[in-house]
């Protein structure tokens, strides 16, 4: 019983949940695929862990690109802050 209350404890509490990330920080960033269903965008994400590539997907509303415009064929995401929001470009 003690080993598991322990664990509870000291394991971490940012386990992974299968489900897509809703906010990326400021950058430029690798693309791999662009899909888009309905009012949401899917993009996965290429991010360096350690000594290899991994992929990460993420879904954003259309309202959040810039000008609601981007290529869907787009290699590159820009991220970039202005007036406290997000704009999203795909390039």
């Amino acid at each position: 019983m003690f080993l598991v209350i322990a664990i509870f404890f000291v394991a971490p509490r940012n386990w992974p949940s299968g489900l897509p990330q809703t906010s990326i920080d400021n950058g430029t960033y690798k693309v791999a695929f662009v899909y888009v269903a309905g009012e949401n965008v899917n993009v996965g994400v290429e991010k360096k862990y350690g000594e290899s590539e991994r992929l990460y997907l993420y879904q954003f509303p259309i309202s959040a690109f810039d000008g609601n415009a981007f290529k869907k064929d787009g290699k590159e995401l820009s991220v970039v802050e202005s007036d406290g929001f997000r704009k999203l470009v795909l390039k």
